[in-house]
């Protein structure tokens, strides 16, 4: 969608217009960023994810939920930025629960926007069918009033039981 947007493909523009018709919400896409690739990639997909939000949001009138996006603890201003005063925010917990080092990078950034952003309710989409994975990552949110929201999903679903 991005590219349609940014080469004004109109016929493919018209085609998601049509897909996304009578959608009302939207969770921002997600153009995974990475900690160990270029400082400059990683703004280049933030861009795209913020470019489609807002098209969607002026081009079909939804609600567009920011999805949090962050490579580093380091970055978290420059991933925020723009999303400062936002209550509500969605949070991929996709392949952030099997490594040490990925559950303590989240925990780290729910814990930076707590602090810094008016948070209210945290929108998780986690492939983890258990519940208590995912909460045990955000307590410090819950533990700080933040709603936590999993809704279902196929790949929850999929993963009920598996995971740790």
């Amino acid at each position: 969608i991005y590219n349609a947007i940014y080469y004004n493909d109109k016929r493919l523009l018209k085609k998601y217009k049509k897909r996304f018709e009578g959608v009302k919400y939207f969770i921002m896409p997600d153009y995974s960023v990475f900690g160990d690739i270029d400082k400059a990639e990683n703004i280049n997909r933030l861009k795209k994810s913020r470019v489609v939000a807002l098209w969607l949001s002026c081009e079909l009138g939804a609600v567009v939920i920011p999805n949090l996006m962050y490579a580093s603890i380091e970055d978290m201003p420059t991933f925020c930025s723009g999303i400062e005063n936002c209550s509500v925010l969605a949070l991929s917990l996709k392949s952030h629960v099997r490594r040490a080092s990925e559950r303590n990078l989240t925990k780290a950034a729910v814990k930076y926007v707590v602090d810094t952003m008016p948070l209210k309710v945290l929108v998780v989409y986690s492939g983890c069918g258990k519940d208590e994975t995912a909460l045990s990552i955000l307590k410090y949110a819950t533990d700080n009033g933040v709603k936590i929201i999993i809704p279902e999903n196929s790949l929850r679903e999929r993963n009920r039981g598996r995971c740790s």
